[in-house]
């Protein structure tokens, strides 16, 4: 199965707290489906950046699964 890396920005700085607990619910059940293998915040690009390493059989499942990639 492919390995894909995937980047995430969000603007909102402040905003983001509200979503803070369905962030780590979802990540949660990624890793429980065996598709999430690693997780983690990136400094310094101006806005609060994230990646994701997963497993998944193609780029639409990605896309299905954490959005836009």
């Amino acid at each position: 199965m492919p390995t894909y890396a995937v980047r995430m920005d969000h603007p909102e700085g402040e905003g983001w707290n509200a979503h803070v607990i369905p962030h780590l619910h979802y990540l949660k059940a990624l890793n429980d489906a065996g598709k999430l293998l690693a997780s983690g915040p990136l400094k310094g690009p101006g806005l609060r950046s994230g990646f994701l390493i997963v497993n998944a059989v193609s780029r639409e499942e990605v896309e299905q699964q954490i959005g836009r990639a």
